[in-house]
C-alpha cells in the first residue's frame, strides 16, 4: 500500500488494475488487501469498475482471504451482463463464457446457500442464453424449484436458453407455463408492437406531430422489449412446419412485421433472426401474406392459452382452431395452408433463382442452347450473361409479388426499408440482392409517377408524400447493412459491397464494425489496397464509423502497401523537364498517400473499445454517507495497440520519414497496455539513428544483433533498416524537387 500523503487515489488503483494483465490480479489484490478487508462495498465497487475477467480473478483471490458478500457475487454477474450488452451494441468482442458464469454461481451457492437473492440465478440464466446451454439452464431451474425460489423471470430466461433446434419444445413449454401463470404478460408484450387501433395512417401522423401523442404509452417498455427478444429467439428456433401451426408464433410474426412502435433497424434485425431457418422464397411469401396485420382478438388469445404448444399436440391446436370460439377471427383461419400455397406458387415462378445456390447447375439451366463448346470463353460468357438476366427477371417477379400484396410499403418508408432488408439478407447471392434492390427502386419510382386514383384527396396526398420518401428506402442504412451482411458471406462480396458503401457515403450513416471488418478483410485478401484506402477516406472517417483491432491491422496493412505503391510509381515515372514539367503537373492528378499522423490518430480515436469504461473519476459520482457534489465522470482509457498494429504504424511512420511518430507510437503502446515488440531497445536505437542521420551506427546495431542472436532474429531489424533508407531517399527526392 502506498502512503496516505502520496496522492495515490482509488481511481489510480483501478487504472493500474485495468492496464495490468489478468495474471497479475492476485498479487495486486494482496498488495492492496487493506482496501477490501471488512469493506465489501469497496470490493464490489472495484469489480464493477474493471473488466469482468479481472473482477473474476480478484474475487478468486479474495475467496480464501476474506468473506465475500452475496452482493459482491451479484455485482460480478451484473458486470458480466453489462459486458454482453456492450458487445451486442458495438457488434465486436467476445461474450462472457458460460463456464465463468456458472463458476460464480457455484461459489455463491456454496458460500450463502438459500439466502442468495433470486437475481443471482436470473443473471446466470441470462448469461447462459447467448450460448444456448439449455441443459445447464434447466438444472438451474430445478435447483431454484427445489429451494422454493422459482420466479417468472427465470422461466423466461430459461426459455431463451432453450431456443435451439434440439430444445425448442422445451422453450415453448416454458413459455406456455409462463403464460398460464400470467396470461397478460405475453399478450401485452406482443400487442405493444402494434397497439390495437393503430394503422399506417396514425403512425405517419404521430411521427410528424409536434407534441407527443397520448397513445405513446402503447410502445414496448424495457421489460416488454426483453420478453420480445426472448420470443424472437424462440420463434427463430421453431421449425417452419410447427411455427405456422402455432398461434403464438403466427401472432408474434404478424405483429412484428406490421409493428408501428419498433424502429426499422430493430424490426429488420428481429425479423431476420426469427426467419433465419426459412428459405428466401418462404420468407418472401410470409412477408407478402402477413405484413398487413389482423390483430388477435380475445377469442384468439383464448386459443393461445388453451392450446398446448408442443409439436405432439398439434392435433389439439387443430381441434381448437375448428371450435366455435374462433368463429370471430378477422384473419382467415388457415394461415399455414395459405402460406404453403403461396410458397408453392412462388417456387414455381422462381425455381431458377432458388437453384442459383448450386453454382454450375444454375448456370447450365439458365444458359440458352449454343453451338460453341461448353469450355469455350464465348459459351461461358453467354451462360454468365444468361444467368444474370435470369436472376434479374426472377428478382423483378419477386419484387412485383411483394409490392402488389403489401400496400403498406408505398405509405411507410420505414416499413419498406425493413421488409426489403429482410429479403436482401435472405437472398443466396449478392448479385440477386442487388437486382432485387434495383427492382424495388423501379417499383417505387413507378408508384411515384403514377399514384393510385382509388383514394381520396387527403389519403392521396399522404400516400404521395410517403411514396416519395419510400423511394429513398432502397438507400436506407438498414438496407445497405443487409446488403453488406449478404456480401460478407461470399468471398467476392466486396465487388458489390464497396460500391454500395461508396455510393451512399453522402448519407454519413455509421456502419456497424462487424460489417466493416468482413469487408476490409475481403479487400485485403483480394489485394485491393487502393479501394480499401478510398473506403477509409470517403466513408469510414466522414461517417464516424469504428473498426475493430483486427480490422485496423488489415487496414494499416493496406495503407502501407498503398503508400509503397505510390512511392514506386513516383520513382519509376519519367520526369519531364522545362515547360513539359509544369504542363504535366497540371494535367496529372496528385495521388496522396496515407499520412503517418492521420493513421496514428485514427487508430487511437476510431477503434472499437472491446470493454466498457467504468472507472469513476475521484470526487465525482455518489459516495456512501455523503452528498454528491459533482456528476459522475468516467476516466477515458486509451485504445490499446496490438503488436501487429504497432509494427505497421512504425513502418508507416518510417516510410513517411518521421521517426518521431514511430517513437510516439512505441511510447503510447507501452503507456496504455504495456505492449512492446521484440528487440524494442534496438528498434528505438534505429529510430534515433534515423532522426539524427547516423546510417553507420544503424548498420552496426543490426550486425551486433545478428551476431548475438542469429540472422533470423535480426531479420525484422534489417527490414526496418531498409525502410529507413527508403524514407531517407524520399526526403532527399522532395528536397531536390
Amino acid at each position: 500500500m502506498p502512503p496516505v500523503a502520496s496522492g495515490y487515489t482509488f481511481a489510480d488503483f483501478l487504472q493500474r488494475l485495468e492496464r495490468s494483465p489478468v495474471s497479475h490480479m492476485s498479487s495486486l489484490y494482496h498488495e492492496h488487501r487493506l482496501l477490501f478487508v471488512n469493506r465489501p462495498d469497496m470490493l464490489s465497487r472495484a469489480i464493477l469498475s474493471i473488466s469482468w475477467e479481472r473482477g473474476l480473478s480478484i474475487l478468486q483471490a479474495a475467496y480464501y482471504t476474506q468473506p465475500v458478500a452475496a452482493e459482491t457475487y451479484r455485482v460480478l454477474l451484473a458486470r458480466m451482463l453489462r459486458h454482453n450488452r456492450h458487445v451486442s451494441r458495438i457488434g465486436a468482442g467476445q461474450l462472457v463464457s458460460w463456464q465463468a458464469a456458472m463458476q460464480v454461481m457455484k461459489e455463491a451457492v456454496l458460500a450463502h446457500g438459500t439466502s442468495l437473492p433470486t437475481r443471482v440465478s436470473v443473471s446466470t440464466l441470462r448469461l447462459l442464453a447467448p450460448h444456448r446451454q439449455w441443459r445447464t439452464a434447466i438444472a438451474v431451474l430445478k435447483l431454484n424449484q427445489a429451494n422454493g425460489q422459482l420466479t417468472k423471470p427465470m422461466l423466461l430466461d430459461a426459455a431463451h436458453a432453450c431456443a435451439t433446434r434440439a430444445a425448442w419444445p422445451h422453450a415453448l413449454q416454458l413459455l406456455l407455463h409462463l403464460h398460464q401463470q400470467d396470461p397478460p404478460l405475453l399478450s401485452d408484450a406482443i400487442q405493444s408492437m402494434r397497439p390495437p387501433g393503430s394503422t399506417a395512417l396514425t403512425a405517419a401522423v404521430s411521427a410528424h406531430a409536434l407534441l407527443p401523442s397520448a397513445h405513446d404509452g402503447g410502445a414496448p417498455t424495457r421489460a416488454q422489449q426483453h420478453i420480445l427478444s426472448v420470443l424472437n429467439s424462440v420463434v427463430g428456433s421453431v421449425p417452419y412446419e410447427a411455427a405456422v401451426r402455432s398461434p403464438l408464433c403466427v401472432s408474434y410474426l404478424t405483429h412484428l412485421l406490421a409493428s408501428t412502435t419498433l424502429t426499422s433497424e430493430l424490426k429488420a434485425q428481429r425479423a431476420t433472426a426469427a426467419m433465419a431457418q426459412l428459405p428466401w422464397t418462404v420468407v418472401l411469401s410470409l412477408l407478402s401474406d402477413l405484413s398487413e396485420p389482423a390483430l388477435l382478438a380475445d377469442a384468439e388469445w383464448a386459443r393461445v392459452r388453451d392450446t398446448v404448444l408442443l409439436p405432439s399436440s398439434s392435433d389439439t391446436g387443430g381441434r381448437d382452431g375448428g371450435s366455435g370460439a374462433c368463429t370471430e377471427r378477422q384473419r382467415p383461419p388457415p394461415a399455414s395452408r395459405k402460406l404453403l400455397r403461396r410458397c408453392a406458387s412462388l417456387d414455381a415462378t422462381s425455381s431458377d433463382a432458388a437453384g442459383a445456390e448450386k453454382g454450375d447447375e444454375a448456370t447450365e439451366e439458365a444458359a440458352p442452347p449454343s453451338h460453341t463448346s461448353p469450355t469455350s470463353p464465348a459459351s461461358a460468357s453467354a451462360a454468365a450473361a444468361a444467368s444474370v438476366r435470369s436472376d434479374k427477371d426472377n428478382m423483378e417477379l419477386a419484387a412485383a409479388a411483394l409490392f402488389s400484396r403489401m400496400p403498406l410499403l408505398h405509405a411507410s418508408p420505414t416499413t419498406a426499408a425493413a421488409m426489403m432488408a429482410v429479403v436482401v439478407e435472405k437472398l443466396p447471392t449478392p448479385v440477386m440482392a442487388d437486382a432485387f434492390l434495383q427492382s424495388c427502386a423501379a417499383h417505387l419510382a413507378r408508384s411515384v409517377s403514377a399514384p393510385s386514383p382509388a383514394v381520396d384527396d387527403f389519403d392521396a396526398a399522404l400516400e404521395g408524400r410517403g411514396t416519395t420518401g419510400s423511394l429513398a428506402a432502397t438507400r436506407h442504412p438498414v438496407v445497405v447493412h443487409a446488403l453488406l451482411r449478404n456480401c460478407s458471406r461470399h468471398e467476392n462480396g466486396w465487388a458489390t459491397a464497396a460500391p454500395a458503401l461508396l455510393g451512399h457515403s453522402a448519407a454519413q450513416a455509421a456502419t456497424p464494425p462487424e460489417l466493416l471488418s468482413s469487408l476490409v478483410r475481403q479487400l485485403r485478401q483480394a489485394k485491393q489496397a487502393a479501394l480499401a484506402v478510398r473506403l477509409l477516406h470517403e466513408h469510414i472517417i466522414p461517417s464516424g464509423s469504428l473498426l475493430t483491432p483486427s480490422s485496423w491491422e488489415d487496414m494499416l496493412e493496406c495503407a502501407l502497401a498503398y503508400n509503397r505503391a505510390i512511392r514506386l510509381r513516383r520513382i519509376h515515372a519519367k520526369r519531364p523537364t522545362g515547360r513539359d514539367a509544369s504542363a504535366a503537373a497540371k494535367a496529372t492528378p496528385t495521388v496522396s498517400s496515407v499520412h503517418w499522423m492521420s493513421a496514428l490518430s485514427w487508430v487511437k480515436s476510431r477503434q472499437v473499445t472491446l470493454s466498457e469504461h467504468r472507472i469513476c473519476k475521484t470526487g465525482t459520482g455518489p459516495s456512501q454517507g455523503a452528498v454528491p457534489r459533482h456528476p459522475m465522470e468516467v476516466v477515458a482509457l486509451g485504445a490499446p495497440l496490438s503488436r501487429k498494429m504497432l509494427s505497421l504504424l512504425i513502418n508507416i511512420c518510417v516510410l513517411g520519414g518521421s521517426p518521431q511518430g514511430a517513437l510516439h507510437a512505441l511510447g503510447y503502446a507501452r503507456c496504455v497496455s504495456k505492449t512492446e515488440l521484440p528487440h524494442t531497445p534496438q528498434i528505438r536505437a534505429l529510430l534515433f539513428c534515423m532522426q539524427y542521420d547516423r546510417p553507420a551506427e544503424a548498420e552496426s546495431i543490426v550486425e551486433q544483433c545478428a551476431k548475438g542472436e542469429g540472422h533470423a532474429a535480426a531479420e525484422p531489424l534489417r527490414h526496418l533498416l531498409r525502410l529507413i533508407r527508403e524514407g531517407k531517399s524520399r526526403d532527399d527526392e522532395e528536397d531536390d524537387e
